[in-house]
């Protein structure tokens, strides 16, 4: 009976060591619009007084904005929107623009903001990725976004947007001194 318990351990271990099989990792596909799309906390600059603007409360207006591959997977267009409304008369934005993926730039000119239904337009200029160029509070590197917008919501006016990759680390949420 003890022979037959250890001829069934070693039977189980044997199976258990020559089932094993190592699978590689699965390669991560990206948009073809990869490394300048993403989600980007940013800050905005009005660019005519040096200005950042503020919120009601007087802090430093931080946004939530989306880069992302058009439903045709094109490697020379992206979208790019608020997830919600600026202040400084920007409200919200919504359209598809250029982008050069191996120059890490970006923009457009007289872009249909689709956000509203006002026919509204805007332009991009100066727009750039650059990677690993934000230390975060976290500790962890981050990506850099700025572009130049103007809008005919604001006519006149230019705004600098400058951010980073989002890290979703509870540390970054809130910076803003980059």
């Amino acid at each position: 009976m003890k022979s037959i318990k250890i001829l069934l351990v070693l039977f189980s271990l044997g199976v258990m060591f020559t089932a094993c099989e190592n699978y590689s990792d699965t390669p991560v596909e990206y948009s073809p619009i990869f490394p300048l799309s993403g989600e980007w906390r940013v800050r905005i600059t009005d660019e005519s007084t040096g200005d950042l603007l503020k919120t009601t409360a007087g802090a430093v207006a931080i946004y939530v904005f989306g880069t992302y591959n058009t439903s045709d997977n094109k490697a020379n267009e992206m979208w790019i929107r608020t997830t919600s409304s600026m202040v400084g008369g920007l409200g919200a934005l919504r359209g598809k623009i250029s982008c050069d993926v191996p120059g890490l730039s970006f923009g457009g000119t007289n872009v249909s903001d689709i956000s509203v239904t006002t026919g509204a337009t805007f332009s991009i200029t100066d727009g750039k990725v650059s990677l690993n160029a934000i230390t975060m509070p976290s500790g962890v590197t981050a990506d850099k976004i700025s572009f130049r917008l103007t809008t005919s919501k604001v006519a006149g006016k230019t705004f600098l947007f400058e951010g980073f990759r989002r890290t979703l680390w509870n540390e970054d949420e809130s910076y803003s001194s980059f």
